[in-house]
Protein backbone atom coordinates (compact mmCIF):
# COMPACT_ATOMS: atom_id res chain seq x y z
CA UNK A 1 0.00 0.00 0.00
CA UNK A 2 1.36 3.42 -0.96
CA UNK A 3 0.42 6.82 0.51
CA UNK A 4 -0.64 9.14 -2.31
CA UNK A 5 0.76 12.66 -2.64
CA UNK A 6 -2.72 14.18 -2.41
CA UNK A 7 -3.69 12.45 0.83
CA UNK A 8 -5.40 9.26 -0.26
CA UNK A 9 -4.22 5.70 -0.06
CA UNK A 10 -3.37 3.89 -3.27
CA UNK A 11 -3.46 0.13 -3.24
CA UNK A 12 -0.74 -1.68 -5.13
CA UNK A 13 -3.42 -3.54 -7.03
CA UNK A 14 -4.84 -0.24 -8.32
CA UNK A 15 -1.70 0.49 -10.27
CA UNK A 16 -0.67 -1.04 -13.57
CA UNK A 17 1.70 -3.97 -13.30
CA UNK A 18 5.13 -2.77 -12.25
CA UNK A 19 6.77 -5.89 -13.54
CA UNK A 20 5.57 -5.38 -17.08
CA UNK A 21 5.01 -1.87 -18.39
CA UNK A 22 2.50 -2.46 -21.15
CA UNK A 23 1.30 0.71 -22.86
CA UNK A 24 -2.42 1.44 -22.94
CA UNK A 25 -2.49 1.18 -26.73
CA UNK A 26 -0.74 -2.20 -26.74
CA UNK A 27 -2.97 -3.44 -23.94
CA UNK A 28 -6.25 -2.65 -25.72
CA UNK A 29 -4.84 -3.94 -28.99
CA UNK A 30 -4.00 -7.21 -27.26
CA UNK A 31 -7.54 -7.46 -25.86
CA UNK A 32 -9.04 -7.06 -29.34
CA UNK A 33 -6.75 -9.69 -30.82
CA UNK A 34 -7.51 -12.13 -28.01
CA UNK A 35 -11.24 -11.46 -28.49
CA UNK A 36 -10.84 -12.43 -32.15
CA UNK A 37 -8.97 -15.56 -31.11
CA UNK A 38 -11.82 -16.52 -28.76
CA UNK A 39 -14.34 -15.83 -31.52
CA UNK A 40 -12.54 -18.23 -33.85
CA UNK A 41 -12.20 -20.75 -31.04
CA UNK A 42 -15.97 -20.89 -30.51
CA UNK A 43 -16.58 -20.96 -34.25
CA UNK A 44 -14.30 -23.97 -34.72
CA UNK A 45 -15.77 -25.92 -31.84
CA UNK A 46 -19.43 -25.34 -32.84
CA UNK A 47 -19.32 -25.56 -36.61
CA UNK A 48 -19.49 -29.37 -36.49
CA UNK A 49 -23.08 -29.09 -35.28
CA UNK A 50 -24.14 -27.81 -38.70
CA UNK A 51 -22.94 -30.88 -40.56
CA UNK A 52 -23.93 -33.72 -38.25
CA UNK A 53 -26.17 -35.49 -40.77
CA UNK A 54 -23.65 -35.45 -43.66
CA UNK A 55 -20.91 -36.68 -41.30
CA UNK A 56 -23.11 -39.49 -40.00
CA UNK A 57 -23.98 -40.61 -43.52
CA UNK A 58 -20.45 -40.37 -44.94
CA UNK A 59 -18.63 -42.10 -42.07
CA UNK A 60 -21.53 -44.44 -41.23
CA UNK A 61 -21.65 -43.40 -37.58
CA UNK A 62 -24.10 -44.39 -34.87
CA UNK A 63 -25.95 -41.79 -32.85
CA UNK A 64 -23.69 -42.60 -29.90
CA UNK A 65 -20.55 -41.97 -31.94
CA UNK A 66 -21.95 -38.69 -33.20
CA UNK A 67 -22.71 -37.63 -29.63
CA UNK A 68 -19.11 -38.39 -28.67
CA UNK A 69 -17.79 -36.24 -31.50
CA UNK A 70 -20.07 -33.35 -30.57
CA UNK A 71 -19.69 -33.67 -26.82
CA UNK A 72 -17.21 -35.83 -24.95
CA UNK A 73 -14.58 -35.85 -27.69
CA UNK A 74 -14.15 -32.13 -27.19
CA UNK A 75 -15.55 -31.31 -23.76
CA UNK A 76 -13.76 -33.89 -21.61
CA UNK A 77 -10.25 -33.04 -22.77
CA UNK A 78 -11.12 -29.32 -22.72
CA UNK A 79 -12.18 -29.58 -19.08
CA UNK A 80 -9.23 -31.75 -18.04
CA UNK A 81 -6.66 -29.61 -19.83
CA UNK A 82 -7.86 -26.20 -18.65
CA UNK A 83 -6.24 -26.38 -15.20
CA UNK A 84 -2.85 -27.64 -16.47
CA UNK A 85 -2.94 -24.95 -19.16
CA UNK A 86 -3.69 -22.38 -16.47
CA UNK A 87 -0.71 -23.59 -14.48
CA UNK A 88 1.42 -23.44 -17.62
CA UNK A 89 0.31 -19.84 -18.17
CA UNK A 90 1.55 -19.00 -14.66
CA UNK A 91 5.18 -19.77 -15.38
CA UNK A 92 5.57 -19.92 -19.16
CA UNK A 93 5.41 -17.15 -21.75
CA UNK A 94 1.69 -16.59 -22.18
CA UNK A 95 1.90 -15.56 -25.79
CA UNK A 96 3.74 -18.79 -26.57
CA UNK A 97 0.98 -20.75 -24.84
CA UNK A 98 -1.71 -18.92 -26.83
CA UNK A 99 0.08 -19.26 -30.18
CA UNK A 100 0.71 -22.98 -29.58
CA UNK A 101 -2.94 -23.51 -28.71
CA UNK A 102 -4.13 -21.68 -31.83
CA UNK A 103 -1.77 -23.67 -34.05
CA UNK A 104 -2.91 -26.96 -32.50
CA UNK A 105 -6.65 -26.38 -32.78
CA UNK A 106 -6.29 -25.00 -36.32
CA UNK A 107 -4.43 -28.08 -37.56
CA UNK A 108 -6.86 -30.30 -35.66
CA UNK A 109 -9.87 -28.61 -37.28
CA UNK A 110 -8.39 -29.29 -40.69
CA UNK A 111 -7.75 -32.90 -39.58
CA UNK A 112 -11.46 -33.23 -38.80
CA UNK A 113 -12.16 -32.49 -42.46
CA UNK A 114 -9.91 -35.28 -43.72
CA UNK A 115 -10.84 -37.91 -41.12
CA UNK A 116 -11.68 -41.26 -42.68
CA UNK A 117 -13.36 -42.96 -39.74
CA UNK A 118 -14.73 -42.37 -36.29
CA UNK A 119 -11.48 -42.78 -34.37
CA UNK A 120 -9.45 -40.40 -36.52
CA UNK A 121 -12.26 -37.84 -36.25
CA UNK A 122 -12.45 -38.39 -32.50
CA UNK A 123 -8.68 -37.89 -32.11
CA UNK A 124 -8.90 -34.66 -34.10
CA UNK A 125 -11.74 -33.39 -31.88
CA UNK A 126 -9.68 -34.21 -28.80
CA UNK A 127 -6.82 -32.16 -30.25
CA UNK A 128 -9.22 -29.26 -30.89
CA UNK A 129 -10.26 -29.37 -27.24
CA UNK A 130 -6.66 -29.49 -26.05
CA UNK A 131 -5.63 -26.53 -28.18
CA UNK A 132 -8.60 -24.39 -27.20
CA UNK A 133 -8.13 -25.15 -23.49
CA UNK A 134 -4.96 -23.05 -23.54
CA UNK A 135 -6.59 -19.83 -24.71
CA UNK A 136 -8.81 -18.60 -21.87
CA UNK A 137 -6.42 -19.05 -18.91
CA UNK A 138 -3.41 -17.66 -20.78
CA UNK A 139 -5.38 -14.79 -22.32
CA UNK A 140 -6.97 -13.88 -18.98
CA UNK A 141 -3.57 -13.79 -17.29
CA UNK A 142 -2.15 -11.69 -20.12
CA UNK A 143 -5.01 -9.20 -19.83
CA UNK A 144 -4.71 -9.12 -16.03
CA UNK A 145 -1.04 -8.14 -16.27
CA UNK A 146 -1.74 -5.52 -18.93
CA UNK A 147 -4.24 -3.39 -17.00
CA UNK A 148 -4.77 -1.83 -13.60
CA UNK A 149 -7.64 -3.16 -11.50
CA UNK A 150 -9.80 -0.23 -12.63
CA UNK A 151 -9.69 -1.40 -16.25
CA UNK A 152 -9.41 -5.16 -15.96
CA UNK A 153 -13.17 -5.66 -15.74
CA UNK A 154 -13.95 -3.92 -19.03
CA UNK A 155 -10.93 -5.53 -20.70
CA UNK A 156 -12.05 -9.01 -19.67
CA UNK A 157 -15.60 -8.13 -20.71
CA UNK A 158 -14.46 -7.20 -24.21
CA UNK A 159 -12.44 -10.42 -24.41
CA UNK A 160 -15.51 -12.44 -23.39
CA UNK A 161 -17.51 -10.99 -26.28
CA UNK A 162 -15.59 -13.37 -28.52
CA UNK A 163 -17.60 -16.30 -27.14
CA UNK A 164 -20.96 -14.76 -27.99
CA UNK A 165 -19.91 -13.50 -31.40
CA UNK A 166 -18.15 -16.79 -32.16
CA UNK A 167 -21.40 -18.68 -31.62
CA UNK A 168 -23.22 -16.29 -33.93
CA UNK A 169 -20.54 -16.47 -36.62
CA UNK A 170 -20.59 -20.28 -36.56
CA UNK A 171 -24.32 -20.30 -37.23
CA UNK A 172 -24.57 -17.36 -39.64
CA UNK A 173 -21.47 -17.74 -41.81
CA UNK A 174 -21.47 -21.50 -41.45
CA UNK A 175 -25.06 -21.72 -42.64
CA UNK A 176 -24.25 -19.84 -45.83
CA UNK A 177 -21.21 -21.99 -46.49
CA UNK A 178 -23.21 -25.13 -45.81
CA UNK A 179 -25.65 -24.31 -48.61
CA UNK A 180 -22.73 -24.33 -51.03
CA UNK A 181 -21.27 -27.67 -49.97
CA UNK A 182 -24.67 -29.39 -49.93
CA UNK A 183 -24.65 -29.14 -53.70
CA UNK A 184 -21.66 -31.48 -53.71
CA UNK A 185 -21.60 -35.19 -52.85
CA UNK A 186 -22.31 -36.57 -49.37
CA UNK A 187 -18.66 -35.92 -48.50
CA UNK A 188 -19.05 -32.19 -49.14
CA UNK A 189 -18.96 -31.64 -45.37
CA UNK A 190 -15.20 -32.29 -45.54
CA UNK A 191 -14.67 -29.16 -47.59
CA UNK A 192 -16.90 -27.28 -45.18
CA UNK A 193 -15.16 -28.44 -42.01
CA UNK A 194 -11.56 -28.14 -43.16
CA UNK A 195 -12.09 -25.06 -45.27
CA UNK A 196 -14.44 -23.04 -43.08
CA UNK A 197 -11.90 -20.97 -41.15
CA UNK A 198 -8.63 -21.83 -42.82
CA UNK A 199 -8.91 -21.56 -46.58
CA UNK A 200 -7.70 -18.90 -48.93
CA UNK A 201 -11.33 -17.86 -49.38
CA UNK A 202 -11.72 -17.25 -45.64
CA UNK A 203 -8.74 -15.23 -44.37
CA UNK A 204 -9.76 -15.33 -40.69
CA UNK A 205 -6.84 -17.42 -39.47
CA UNK A 206 -4.11 -15.71 -41.54
CA UNK A 207 -5.42 -12.33 -40.40
CA UNK A 208 -5.40 -13.44 -36.78
CA UNK A 209 -1.87 -14.77 -37.15
CA UNK A 210 -0.66 -11.41 -38.44
CA UNK A 211 -2.43 -9.58 -35.60
CA UNK A 212 -0.89 -11.88 -33.03
CA UNK A 213 2.53 -11.35 -34.59
CA UNK A 214 2.18 -7.58 -34.33
CA UNK A 215 0.98 -7.91 -30.74
CA UNK A 216 4.03 -10.07 -30.04
CA UNK A 217 6.23 -7.14 -31.02
CA UNK A 218 4.20 -4.42 -29.30
CA UNK A 219 3.82 -6.01 -25.87
CA UNK A 220 6.54 -6.73 -23.37
CA UNK A 221 7.35 -10.26 -22.28
CA UNK A 222 4.40 -11.17 -20.07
Amino acid sequence: MVEGAVGYTLLDDDRPSTEQNVSTTAGWYTVIVLCLALLISFTDRLVINLVVDPIRADLILTDFEVSLLQGAGFAVIFALATLPCGRLADWANRRNVIMTGIALWSVATIACGVAGDFWSFFAARVAVGLGEAALIPAASALIFDSFSSRRRGIALGIFSLGAAFGTGVAMFVGGGRLRQVKRLSSSGWRIFDADFAHSRRSPILPTLTVLLGVTWVWTSDL
